[in-house]
């Protein structure tokens, strides 16, 4: 049985335990930034936990690829709106070793900042106060506290106040009548009690940015400048806009989608405020640090899946056959492995051009592997790395200015990187197979790689297939 009650007493009674202990510390100055209180919890869903979590707190959630690991950060002590603070985060985590940073970058910093994306703008990486974390069978309940309330009666009564709020649960696993102890996991899903969200949907109120016409001129004029040796590849991105008739609870968003978590893929919810969320189930890994040494992805090259295996092996051998995706292949991992050499000793493929099946397509991947040299930090390990040529192009700033002058709205943290930062733990997804919550709408992404060769028409029909992990649910 998860007692909540219990284990808010002990985490209340136990903040009081290692304020006083740290207050008789030989040196105030010796103490990390910011500290943390652990405690060993019982087994419990952490997705599930999502939902019980007050709507208007901030959120964070990040699941490994391998479903190893999971975390779900709740509420904020230490936000940074601005890249350059990445070196800030590396440093006050390199102290405590328990401490990390969770949320991403957008895809272009100096992009035209447009309403949907102000809040993400605001609150790029988080340290979460309180946060719920799974090591394979391993939980934990971590608090995290800066060091300047030590010594002052009034911050720790307030900073005590918030931890019991973060650990109601909005009042979710307490009856009402004798508020006793209640098993989360035993009550009836959150999912039940919410409104059918796809019947809020109005699917003939439905924007397209850009429409077909649009995205048929912006293919062409990127070809004709591929014919011109201008550029390699450019990869140019959709989106779809569905409109519900009320807000948009993104749990009940994300709840509805929650399928596509099981599969082999990162799983990324950041919520800055009510009704706005950015989810992604990300297939593709950025960079993996670990000792070290760094691991990068290379997935370039789609075609869809099918249910019928004669249908799904048709696919799969059209696109390991396709001189068009091999290429488009081969442009994004010579790119991966000139940036790794610029900061790595030496370089290992140790995956190449193998199918990586998902749930609606299935894509061309390759992985490296490398030991990095010393000196280099994580900004400039992401300015190297972001956008590869499989969310950008080819030569990347060329492409990032085509993809600036020609695509009819801002991409923020779709195919941007998105993770998680600590000192034993740094992961980087891509930002892809994503969808933003705001207010009433969903806003639904999907980008396909130009290379000669290409079709306005079909990189249409591969956008579509992409944007499918979210849209049969709507």
């Amino acid at each position: 049985m998860i007692e909540l009650i219990e284990i808010r007493k002990n985490v209340l009674e136990g903040l009081i335990k290692e304020w006083e202990k740290l207050e008789k510390a030989p040196s105030f100055t010796s103490l990390p930034h910011y500290n943390t209180l652990k405690f060993e919890i019982p087994k419990l869903d952490l997705r599930n936990l999502l939902a019980f979590c007050d709507q208007a707190t901030p959120l964070f959630y990040w699941s490994d690829r391998s479903h190893e690991k999971e975390y779900l950060g709740i509420d904020s002590i230490h936000q940074v709106g601005d890249s350059d603070f990445l070196s800030v985060i590396e440093d006050i985590v390199r102290e405590n070793k328990d401490l990390y940073y969770i949320g991403g970058l957008h895809f272009s910093e100096n992009s035209k900042e447009t309403n949907e994306w102000k809040s993400f703008k605001e609150l790029k990486f988080s340290l979460p106060l309180a946060s719920y974390e799974r090591k394979r069978q391993s939980f934990i309940l971590k608090i995290n506290f800066p060091k300047s309330i030590l010594f002052n009666k009034k911050e720790q009564a307030d900073f005590s106040f918030k931890v019991e709020n973060v650990l109601n649960f909005g009042g979710y696993g307490i009856t009402e009548t004798s508020k006793t102890p209640v098993d989360l996991d035993e009550q009836e899903d959150a999912s039940a009690t919410f409104e059918d969200l796809s019947e809020q949907i109005r699917t003939s109120d439905t924007s397209l940015y850009p429409q077909k016409k649009e995205w048929t001129e912006m293919v062409q004029k990127c070809l004709k400048e591929l014919k011109e040796d201008k550029l390699t590849k450019v990869v140019l991105a959709r989106k779809k806009i569905f409109k519900s008739r009320s807000p948009i609870k993104p749990m009940n968003f994300f709840e509805l989608c929650k399928e596509e978590a099981l599969g082999r893929n990162f799983t990324f919810f950041m919520r800055p405020k009510e009704f706005q969320s950015f989810l992604s189930f990300s297939p593709e890994r950025l960079f993996l640090l670990e000792n070290d040494k760094i691991f990068v992805d290379a997935i370039a090259g789609t075609r869809p899946t099918d249910p019928n295996p004669i249908k799904d092996l048709k696919f799969e051998k059209e696109l390991l056959d396709s001189k068009k995706d091999a290429f488009e292949h081969m442009v994004v991992c010579k790119m991966i492995h000139e940036k790794l050499n610029e900061f790595s000793k030496k370089v290992y493929m140790t995956k190449n051009m193998e199918i990586m099946k998902l749930s609606h397509v299935q894509h061309l991947q390759s992985e490296f592997e490398a030991e990095l040299k010393p000196g280099f930090n994580l900004k400039s390990i992401i300015e190297k790395l972001h956008p590869t040529p499989a969310v950008g192009g080819s030569p990347s700033n060329k492409a990032k200015d085509f993809i600036a002058n020609h695509e009819p709205f801002e991409r923020g943290l779709y195919a941007s990187p998105i993770g998680i930062i600590s000192k034993d733990y740094t992961e980087f997804a891509v930002g892809i197979r994503s969808a933003l919550v705001e207010q009433n709408q969903i806003h639904l992404f999907g980008g396909a790689g130009i290379v000669i060769g290409s079709t306005p028409e079909r990189e249409w029909e591969e956008t579509q297939s992409k944007m499918k992990s979210f849209e049969h649910y709507l």
